[in-house]
């Protein structure tokens, strides 16, 4: 996905306004940082996300298991019914209805993705980090540009993906950033400072996952396989 450049404005491009995702955080008169807004305005955003493609398929390396909203992301011979309990970060918890197997296809052999949990609760279609590199004898390299999959045998790279978003997380990085508050100026926002009005938070979005696990345990980072 080509890079696309900040707009003229030195904050950076203005996020798009969706009106079917309209939360209800007030808006501040001042030019003082409003904590009780900005934490408004994530929950209710958090609560209006919409799901993602059914077929589209996340890496997680915290995760235990291959997990699936969705029957029309597994072979449908292998299908079997499943009294399995998936459980999230936050320790909720959601029926998994089936288990299956998955194939994604490479250049040189197809990846196998062996008891693909099905709970129709799930958000995101998620690639368990630790079962795909056992199950197949591969590696996974993260890189600044996305990651690559080689046969451990051939050292082979079977398939590479580049990294889709990095221009949208970094204009991300760089809206938040000026909406928050800074100490040195007294609790005001670098927005505000330059704008002379309070920062808008109406139109944040929460990006990412809603699942985030603790894998202090087993490994020093997120991307440690």
């Amino acid at each position: 996905m080509p890079f696309r450049a900040p707009g003229s404005d030195v904050l950076g491009p203005r996020p798009p306004f969706q009106p079917q995702q309209a939360i209800t955080a007030a808006a501040n008169n001042s030019n003082v940082f409003n904590p009780s807004a900005l934490h408004a305005a994530l929950q209710a955003s958090s609560a209006t996300q919409q799901s993602p493609g059914t077929s589209e398929w996340f890496f997680d390396t915290g995760a235990t298991s291959h997990m699936s909203s969705s029957l029309g992301n597994v072979l449908p011979s292998s299908l079997h019914p499943s009294s399995s309990v998936i459980t999230v970060g936050n320790g909720a918890r959601m029926p998994a209805t089936h288990r299956a197997l998955s194939i994604i296809p490479t250049a040189t052999s197809p990846l196998h993705l062996t008891d693909v949990l099905i709970s129709p609760s799930l958000i995101k279609n998620l690639i368990s980090v630790r079962r795909l590199t056992r199950d197949n004898a591969v590696s996974i390299k993260f890189d600044p540009s996305g990651f690559s999959i080689k046969d451990l045998r051939t050292r082979a790279e079977m398939l590479r993906s580049p990294s889709a978003f990095w221009a949208e997380a970094l204009a991300t990085v760089t809206c938040l950033i000026n909406r928050r508050p800074c100490r040195a100026t007294g609790m005001a926002t670098p927005y505000a400072l330059l704008l002379g009005t309070p920062p808008d938070y109406n139109e944040l979005r929460v990006i990412g996952c809603r699942c985030f696990p603790n894998t202090i345990a087993t490994a020093p980072h997120k991307l440690a396989a």
